[in-house]
């Protein structure tokens, strides 16, 4: 060697320890450990080792304590974690609203791509590297407030102090956890530990518990310019005959309404614009969010005005198949929007009405052709602009075999004809933006443009009404099996539900002229021939977040273990004065001393379980031990508390118990 050690091996001491050991066989073997004093050790260390060090016992400051390594993982760990957690609740933020249409930008790109997923599995992963070094980092600031400031006993000195230099986080927690409740401070920095623990386990699930806010969601895609036919261009017609055909479709629409003028003798719908927007597909029609572009509008505003009746009288005019009811009828117009111009304002009436020859049930009703001609509805096809926050579901007529009756409840809710008013996106249509031009009475415009449009909508709509009430046409609501005068049952069944709910004529009248109104639409929709350009967003499906326990779950986490670092952090500058984390040389020879030295020798070769076996053979175990600087030897090791009274009789109860030679207490 380069270099020699001064000092020699003292030979051992009468009051050495006995160490028995049983091998495979079963031979007991003695092992002889003196008992050193203070001087040996110094003798044993070395003399020129100690000549360089003595009198060079530098002050821990904060980076000596902790080292680089653990400043980097303390601050770095902190703002990943605050950096993950912002990032988290932002994007769960932006999501949400995406859903909504509100949110345009980085997440709303991320979201259409569908790489969510993605996303939260890498936050996650930076999440779990935070949290699994910085409580490595205060597993070790723990134990050294355990070795300093508590104590241990002698068998868990070493592991104590291993910890200190390198340990695996939370697992190497429960190491910690064992028998340290024995004061209300042991209690508490036990429960760190636990909380350490628990926090660190939940850490590495961060990625399932996010994930689990994860839904099927609908966000807006991009705006794109769409050519679509909304009207034809010249007078052809095409026989139709709605009224006594099945629905097929009840396609969404857009609207606008304002308030009428109700009172005890007129019920008024109010002006009711609807957009019957030129699109095909039903599921297109379900998922659009924003339209802008030409389409049919028509204001589908009803006023029904109670007429005075005069020369009342029934008439059986088919053999008990159906009756006829005459008479004479005027009325006070002042609510209409066009006046009659009748003179004397006073109409006979001739209605035919189907007898009710089913089963016990409300009477049919019919509607009557008066030959008064008047505004029946004013359409004209416009460019709109309409809107919707949410995407809106079709209804379909549903037969229901109890009742043998068609359930018509989502179309007539739809149609916003219910008892209770609903908002349009409850009824799951569009809203319509307002313009002053719609307003503008057909009969006060000028221009060959506007006609032109006008006449497109009148050729194929206000024809086919006019041919559908130019008879008396009844609304059963059963099957009648003279079908010829009757409008079809779905129409009949609808009509009498809104009358029988809400009592106003106006808007079962409404909804009738709507309906029909829509599939006369739908039926020329496909024959169009006047183009024009549209802009449509429609909304697609994506796997995104749709609530928030998850996300509140994990921000949790993370501020409770940021709570508990810190916890940490101040209890290992407050209780420690001498342990140095991550440092294996400390670690090791803060743990020799002239009471620990025996243990030390004696132990090279030996179990941790039968090192523990040796201990209570000596009484040893009861001892609590603890790491301090002695100034007497200018160092820092473990060494033996003085016992109080309690200890010492504890300890000289387990003395009288004795010990099996497996190191159990005889009984």
């Amino acid at each position: 060697m380069a270099e020699t050690i001064e000092g020699t091996i003292a030979p051992p001491p009468q009051d050495s320890l006995s160490i028995s050991l049983t091998d495979v066989n079963g031979s007991q073997h003695a092992v002889q450990t003196p008992q050193p004093t203070s001087s040996d050790v110094e003798h044993q260390a070395g003399g020129l080792c100690v000549a360089a060090i003595s009198g060079r016992r530098p002050a821990r400051g904060f980076v000596r304590a902790i080292g680089r390594y653990g400043i980097v993982i303390g601050a770095l760990g902190t703002l990943i974690l605050a950096g993950t957690s912002i990032f988290l609740v932002i994007f769960w933020q932006k999501s949400i609203q995406a859903q909504s249409g509100l949110v345009n930008g980085p997440v709303h790109d991320i979201l259409r791509k569908d790489w969510a997923t993605r996303v939260v599995t890498i936050t996650s992963v930076f999440i779990r590297l935070a949290i699994s070094f910085q409580a490595s980092l205060a597993v070790a600031m723990i134990a050294s407030v355990f070795l300093e400031s508590v104590g241990c006993r002698p068998a868990e000195i070493a592991e104590f102090s291993i910890i200190r230099c390198i340990n695996s986080g939370p697992p190497t927690a429960i190491l910690l956890m064992k028998r340290r409740f024995r004061s209300m401070t042991s209690v508490f920095y036990a429960t760190i530990v636990l909380l350490s623990l628990l926090s660190g386990i939940l850490s590495q699930l961060t990625s399932t518990v996010l994930l689990t806010d994860f839904g099927p969601a609908r966000i807006l895609g991009n705006s794109s310019q769409i050519s679509v036919a909304y009207g034809v261009a010249s007078e052809f017609e095409l026989v139709s005959n709605v009224a006594r055909s099945l629905p097929r479709a009840f396609p969404r629409f857009a609207e606008f309404t304002e308030a009428g003028n109700n009172s005890e003798q007129v019920v008024d719908t109010g002006s009711t614009f609807r957009a019957y927007l030129p699109i095909e597909s039903a599921a297109q029609r379900s998922s659009l969010r924003e339209y802008s572009g030409p389409a049919e509008l028509i204001n589908s505003r009803v006023v029904c005005i109670r007429p005075k009746i005069t020369n009342f009288r029934v008439e059986d005019v088919d053999s008990g198949i159906s009756v006829e009811i005459n008479g004479n009828f005027d009325w006070d117009d002042t609510a209409l929007i066009e006046k009659c111009g009748c003179n004397p304002q006073q109409v006979y009436f001739s209605c035919a009405v189907p007898i009710n020859v089913g089963p016990p049930g409300k009477w049919a009703i019919s509607i009557c052709d008066q030959q008064i001609y008047g505004w029946i509805y004013s359409g004209i096809n416009h460019t709109i602009t309409a809107s919707a926050k949410e995407d809106g579901i079709e209804p379909q007529l549903v037969w229901d075999k109890a009742t043998r009756s068609y359930s018509v409840n989502d179309i007539v809710n739809m149609l916003g004809a219910g008892q209770t008013r609903a908002t349009n996106q409850e009824r799951g249509i569009m809203n319509l933006q307002e313009d002053g031009e719609w307003k503008t009475p057909y009969g006060d415009t000028s221009g060959s443009e506007m006609e032109e449009e006008f006449s497109q909508a009148y050729t194929y709509i206000g024809r086919a009404l006019g041919d559908i009430f130019s008879e008396s046409d009844a609304l059963v609501p059963e099957i009648y099996p003279y079908p010829d005068p009757t409008l079809h049952r779905v129409h009949s069944i609808m009509f009498n539900s809104i009358i029988t709910s809400t009592g106003n004529p106006a808007l079962a009248l409404q909804a009738l002229l709507t309906t029909l109104q829509q599939m006369l639409f739908l039926e020329w929709l496909p024959v169009f021939t006047v183009s024009g350009s549209c802009s449509m967003v429609f909304s697609f499906a994506v796997n995104a977040p749709v609530r928030q326990t998850g996300l509140l779950i994990i921000i949790g986490n993370n501020l409770l273990h940021f709570l508990l670092f810190t916890a940490s952090f101040l209890l290992f500058f407050r209780k420690t004065s001498v342990s140095l984390l991550g440092d294996s040389w400390s670690a090791v020879s803060q743990i020799v001393s002239p009471d620990t030295l025996p243990l030390v020798r004696g132990a090279t070769e030996l179990t941790d379980k039968e090192v523990s076996i040796w201990l209570r053979k000596d009484d040893a175990h009861l001892r609590k031990t603890i790491v301090c600087y002695l100034a007497d030897v200018d160092r820092s090791e473990a060494r033996y508390e003085p016992e109080t009274a309690k200890e010492l009789r504890r300890r000289q109860k387990f003395h009288t118990l004795g010990l099996r030679s497996d190191g159990r207490l005889e009984t």
